[in-house]
């Protein structure tokens, strides 16, 4: 991992300030690649696009036209009164999604990845927020308006057929995972039919190459 200069981003409703590394490249040695597409490792670090300001409560893109400034590492005070910009917990993405805060298919699509890939981790290591009705709720409801906004999209076949295998639609999915014949897709092709047969909903880690 290459750390980049930090950003200044300012909060457009009252103007307070968190900031974020940006990352000139990532290293995934040691990472694992999840059936949802995300990825978790030591060295890898995805960055957050979108924050909810811990003063006004408010959500906003982290992008120019909210960034103010940037400052190298070596500059940074031992104290800096700048905050890190936080990822969204389920329940304030979800009130983004809800307060429909996206203004294109590209950011809804961001937010509900977000939200589907968070809610997988979550459920998969059986933390609190799993068993919380109204998040499990929303998740399934965002699956399915994943699913329509997926549809019919370049390379979107292995995601569509594992957010169908995710809410339990495994004949779906089996559908779906028929028609991708690439090379390059028969690995993790295998890996949900597996979790299909097997009548496993739950995110799973994948193996070999992908």
């Amino acid at each position: 991992m290459i750390i980049g200069p930090l950003l200044i981003f300012s909060c457009p409703h009252c103007h307070t300030s968190v900031m974020q590394a940006r990352h000139s490249s990532n290293n995934d040695i040691g990472a694992v690649y999840y059936s949802d597409g995300s990825l978790r490792g030591p060295m890898y670090a995805k960055g957050n696009k979108v924050a909810r300001c811990a003063k006004c409560a408010s959500f906003y893109w982290l992008n120019k036209d909210n960034q103010v400034a940037s400052i190298d590492w070596e500059d940074l005070p031992d104290e800096c009164p700048v905050p890190f910009a936080q990822a969204l917990s389920l329940s304030a993405c979800k009130q983004a999604l809800e307060s429909s805060f996206f203004q294109n298919r590209e950011e809804e699509l961001y937010l509900r990845n977000h939200y589907w890939q968070l809610f997988n981790h979550t459920r998969r290591l059986k933390q609190p927020d799993a068993n919380n009705k109204s998040l499990f709720a929303f998740w399934e409801q965002n699956c399915r308006a994943l699913i329509q906004l997926q549809v019919n999209q370049a390379h979107s076949t292995l995601i569509v057929a594992e957010l169908h295998r995710n809410l339990g639609e495994f004949d779906n999915c089996r559908r779906l995972l028929s028609t991708a014949n690439s090379k390059d897709q028969a690995c993790i092709r295998e890996q949900l039919l597996q979790a299909c047969d097997a009548g496993n909903r739950y995110q799973i880690a994948l193996q070999g190459p992908r």
